[in-house]
C-alpha cells in the first residue's frame, strides 16, 4: 500500500515530532549573542573606577550592555547600598548591579561587588541571555576589579544583610562527610587520653615526699661510697 504524502516532495515517513527537549535546546542555541560594551558604557566604567561612584545599573537591551541608573558614593557601603539600591530594582526584569566596596586593592584600586540579578518569573530566553553574559560583563569591566560576586533571585536577597551573610559563607569550612566526622571524633578522643596521660605525670611529678634524718645521711654515706647501696 502507498504511504499517503503532506506534499509531492515530503513523504508521511519523514515527519516527525519534535519533542520539548529538543524544542528547549533550540530556543537556547537560537538565543542571540550580547554584543561587547559600546564606548559609552565603556566611558561610564572608567568612570566608576576614579571612587565617586557607589551604584551603576547595567540592562541589556537590543542585545547591547547599557547603563541605566547610578547613584554617587554618599555614606558607606550598608548605608548607601540599602537606601541606593531598592529603588534602582525593577522587581521583574533582570539587571546587573555594580556596587564599590568601601575596601581597597593596592594593585586594582577601588573592589567591586557584581550581583547578577535573575528574577524568578523571568522568562527563559531573559534568563539565558543574562547568565550567558555574565563572563562578557566581567570582562568588560575588568576581571581583577570585581572582587565578590552574588547571584539573586528574589529583591529580599538584594540587601546588605545578605551580602554579608554571603562572605560569612564563604569563609565558613565545608559541610563534613560522615567519614570526616567519624576521623574527626577519633582525632578528638586522642588528644583527650593525651592530655589525660601528661596531666597524670605533671601530678606525679610535684608530689613531695619528706625523707627522716636516717635516710639523709645514708644518702650521704652512698654519695662518700662508704656503702655499696640503700634500701628505702
Amino acid at each position: 500500500m502507498q504511504k499517503k504524502s503532506l506534499t509531492n516532495d515530503c513523504p508521511l515517513d519523514w515527519v516527525h515530532e519534535v519533542s520539548p527537549d529538543q524544542r528547549l535546546r533550540t530556543s537556547y542555541t537560537s538565543t542571540v549573542p550580547v554584543r561587547p560594551a559600546n564606548e559609552a558604557l565603556r566611558k561610564k566604567f572608567a568612570e566608576m573606577k576614579d571612587g565617586h561612584i557607589r551604584v551603576v545599573v547595567v540592562l541589556i537591551e537590543d542585545e547591547t550592555l547599557v547603563a541605566k541608573g547610578e547613584h554617587q558614593a554618599e555614606q558607606t557601603f550598608n548605608q548607601d547600598f540599602d537606601k541606593m539600591i531598592p529603588p534602582l530594582i525593577q522587581k521583574h526584569r533582570s539587571a546587573f548591579y555594580f556596587v564599590r566596596l568601601d575596601t581597597i586593592s593596592e594593585l586594582s584600586g577601588h573592589n567591586w561587588l557584581l550581583i547578577v540579578y535573575i528574577p524568578d518569573d523571568a522568562k527563559v530566553r531573559e534568563r539565558m541571555l543574562y547568565a550567558s553574559t555574565v563572563a562578557t560583563l566581567k570582562r568588560e569591566f575588568g576581571l581583577t576589579y570585581i572582587t565578590q560576586e552574588i547571584r539573586a533571585s528574589s529583591v529580599h536577597e538584594m540587601t546588605s544583610n545578605s551580602f554579608h551573610q554571603h562572605i560569612r559563607s564563604q569563609a565558613a569550612p565545608p559541610p563534613r562527610t560522615m567519614r570526616e566526622e567519624e576521623m574527626l571524633e577519633i582525632q578528638q578522643r586522642e588528644v583527650t587520653a593525651d592530655i589525660s596521660i601528661d596531666s597524670r605525670h605533671q601530678t606525679l611529678q610535684g608530689l613531695s615526699f619528706p625523707f627522716d634524718e636516717n635516710v639523709i645521711e645514708a644518702i650521704h654515706l652512698f654519695k662518700k661510697q662508704n656503702v655499696d647501696y640503700v634500701q628505702l
